[in-house]
């Protein structure tokens, strides 16, 4: 679809031809927006009614959103929202709601508006409940596209970057040599040096992208997890020591994996330590764990003291529907979540009494006896 106006209309003209529809209107908690696609009535009875989208984002009222509401009476939510925003009565108008979940989460609410005196059968409610997740499931893939298209463009465009690193790294490595060798001043020296390890960072960590950025699928690799946090929290540096933030790491050496699809895994790593850096406040704390829960898998547990957005996703849309990035975050951590499954792990939060999230990740220590290295699920 290529556009929201366009999958409504694509609903609307199907769920028309059967039943006597006026309104769709579409209801996301977690990014605050909310659809309309209604039929005008001709004014003159001269001319055909027509089809008017409205759409509306962040700019409306989140308490329009409430979540007690959207469970218990999703039909009177919709039927304010559609009169307040649209300004169009619906008092005689038979409304059909349908609160729809997708990964185990609370996603949108899906509402037909039909004509008065409608009484819709058992068959009609299967129909509108059937057309309902249709709708849903294309606006939650498309949001995720668009989500994956624009993390795509921005990482095409940091390869390119780092490519082109590298030639003025190796240039400056090689003048930092060469006054090093010519200086005879230990502070003129010692300057070159700091020049020199930092040149050296840099091209570790420009080796590093370029290796987390090549796609393999399907491939059985043998990873140190060890590692991988490493080179996240060293790629990261910058951003942390500028944030000042503390990453408590207790890590069991030698959690070796034979794992699907290992370099993802790595790229996940990154990402999910990435989203706890900038959900955290400012000096403050990050927990990374590594352990062994029993011979056959490895836990890796992540956790801050920042207020609970970013990776850590609750299972009520509700809860992240004031954070101005939850969005973003959401659509991070369901990827996250196919990544890890398709490694042959889990990926889990748990919340304590207090609602501190720890982000749990589970992995066998070697996945090729517990699935098909063939069979990788989305």
């Amino acid at each position: 679809h290529y556009s929201e106006e366009m999958l409504f209309r694509r609903i609307f003209q199907e769920v028309r031809h059967h039943l006597p529809l006026r309104v769709i209107a579409l209801c996301d908690p977690s990014s605050r927006r909310f659809h309309v696609l209604r039929l005008s009535e001709p004014t003159d009875g001269k001319h055909n009614a027509q089809l008017q989208f409205y759409s509306g984002g962040s700019a409306f009222d989140p308490l329009d959103y409430g979540a007690l509401l959207a469970d218990t009476e999703p039909d009177h939510m919709l039927r304010t929202l559609v009169e307040r925003r649209v300004e169009f009565d619906t008092s005689k108008l038979t409304v059909m709601a349908y609160p729809q979940q997708f990964w185990n989460r609370p996603a949108c609410t899906v509402g037909f508006f039909l004509g008065p005196d409608f009484e819709p059968t058992a068959a009609d409610r299967e129909f509108l409940d059937m057309c309902a997740y249709l709708l849903a499931f294309e606006w939650e893939r498309g949001k995720l596209l668009f989500h994956v298209a624009h993390q795509a463009s921005l990482g095409n465009i940091a390869v390119e970057l780092v490519r082109n690193f590298i030639q003025p790294l190796t240039a400056i490595r090689t003048a930092s040599d060469f006054l090093r060798e010519e200086l005879v001043d230990d502070d003129a020296v010692a300057g070159i040096s700091v020049i020199h390890e930092n040149v050296e960072r840099l091209r570790r960590q420009t080796q590093e992208f370029r290796r987390l950025s090549t796609l393999r699928e399907n491939s059985i690799e043998t990873v140190q997890l060890e590692e991988y946090i490493d080179q996240a929290i060293d790629l990261l540096g910058v951003a942390i020591q500028n944030r000042n933030v503390t990453i408590h790491k207790d890590v069991v050496s030698e959690c070796e994996c034979v794992l699907l699809n290992g370099t993802a895994l790595a790229r996940t790593f990154l990402d999910l330590i990435l989203g706890a850096l900038r959900a955290v406040e400012t000096g403050g704390n990050i927990w990374v764990t590594l352990r062994l829960t029993d011979p056959a898998n490895v836990v890796f547990e992540l956790r801050h003291d920042g207020p609970q957005r970013g990776v850590f996703m609750d299972t009520d849309a509700s809860v992240v529907a004031s954070v101005v990035d939850s969005e973003r975050a959401q659509l991070g951590f369901r990827l996250a979540e196919r990544t890890v499954h398709s490694c042959g792990g889990t990926l889990t939060v748990e919340f304590d009494e207090e609602g501190r999230g720890t982000l749990r990740i589970t992995l066998p220590q070697n996945a090729t006896r517990t699935r098909d290295p063939h069979e990788v699920r989305a």
